[in-house]
C-alpha cells in the first residue's frame, strides 16, 4: 500500500502555510491514537536519487496542527513503523531480498562443489577447513529458511491492501512482532557465516596457490578453485555488511533495533515544524 499520497485534499492549504522554497509534500494514510485520528505532513526536498526529508507537521483528521508534544511523539512513531512495514516501497525490496529458485539451485552446487574441494585439502590438516565446510553445508537450507520467512511477512500485510482503515498501535505492535522475527532469521544465517570468519583469508590464499600449479590447470581444477575464492569472497563481504552485529547474541540484536528506531524517530520528531 502507499503509505503517503502527494494528493493534499483538505490539507492543502496547511501544507502551503508551512512549506518552505523548493520543497513537494506528501500526506500520510490516518494514523489512530487514543481513539483520534491524526495526519502527518511530511516536507521533503528531491535530489537525482532521494527524497530527504526537511519538515514534519501532525495534524487533526479535521486539519489542525498538534501541538501536544506527547500526540505528536506517538503519532510520528506510529507513522514511522507504518512507513518500514507497510509501505509499497518496503516491501518491494523484500521481495527483491527473496533468491529465485534457479538461483538456490545454483548457490546448492557451488556449496557443494566448493566442500568438495575443501574436503581435498583437508588431506593437508589445513585450520578451519572443517568449520568452514559445516558453515557451506548449512547455508543453502539457512537462505531456504530466509526466504520462506520473507514470503511468510510478505503474506501477512497482503490483508492490510486496499482496505479502509486507520493504522493503530496495535496493528503497528503485531506486524512489527513478525518483522522482528523475519530479521532474526537472516541474523541466524549471518552468525552462521561468522563461524568460518578467521578461515576466510587463510583458505583464499591456500585456494590462489593451488589454482596456480600446473598441474591442476589441466585437470580442471583451477575453476574450482577459482569458484572457491569466489564463495569466500562472498561470505567476507556479506560480514562486511553486518559488522556491527557480529558480536551480538538475539537478544542484545533485538535491542539494538529498538535503538536503531528511537534514533529514526527522534531524528523525525527534530524536524517538527511549531
Amino acid at each position: 500500500m502507499r503509505v503517503y499520497t502527494n494528493e493534499l485534499g483538505r490539507y492543502k492549504a496547511i501544507a502551503e502555510k508551512y512549506k518552505k522554497s523548493k520543497e513537494d509534500v506528501k500526506l500520510s494514510l490516518p494514523i489512530e491514537f487514543e481513539g483520534e485520528l491524526y495526519r502527518v505532513l511530511e516536507f521533503f526536498k528531491s535530489s537525482f536519487f532521494e527524497k530527504n526529508p526537511t519538515g514534519i507537521l501532525v495534524l487533526t483528521n479535521d486539519g489542525f496542527k498538534v501541538s501536544d508534544k506527547r500526540v505528536q511523539r506517538e503519532v510520528v512513531k506510529l507513522s514511522y513503523y507504518l512507513d518500514i512495514l507497510l509501505d509499497d516501497d518496503s516491501i518491494e525490496r523484500l521481495k527483491k531480498a527473496i533468491t529465485p529458485e534457479k538461483e538456490l539451485k545454483k548457490e546448492t552446487i557451488n556449496y557443494n562443489d566448493a566442500i568438495d574441494v575443501l574436503t581435498l585439502l583437508n588431506s593437508e590438516n589445513i585450520k578451519g577447513i572443517d568449520t568452514v565446510i559445516n558453515v557451506l553445508k548449512k547455508l543453502p537450507e539457512s537462505k531456504i529458511e530466509n526466504n520462506r520467512a520473507l514470503e511468510e511477512y510478505i503474506k501477512i500485510t497482503k490483508k492490510y491492501e486496499d482496505v479502509d482503515f486507520a493504522v493503530n498501535s496495535e496493528m503497528i505492535e503485531e506486524l512489527l512482532k513478525c518483522y522482528r522475527d523475519m530479521l532474526l532469521v537472516n541474523f541466524r544465517r549471518v552468525k552462521e557465516i561468522n563461524k568460518g570468519r578467521a578461515y576466510y583469508d587463510s583458505l583464499k590464499d591456500l585456494s590462489s596457490k593451488n589454482k596456480k600449479k600446473i598441474s591442476n590447470k589441466f585437470n580442471g581444477m583451477s575453476q574450482r578453485y577459482t569458484r572457491l575464492e569466489m564463495i569466500l569472497d562472498k561470505l567476507k563481504n556479506i560480514l562486511i555488511i553486518y559488522d556491527r552485529i557480529l558480536d551480538m547474541n538475539e537478544e542484545r540484536y533485538i535491542e539494538f533495533l529498538k535503538t536503531q528506531d528511537n534514533v529514526n524517530i527522534n531524528n523525525k520528531l527534530k524536524l517538527i515544524r511549531e
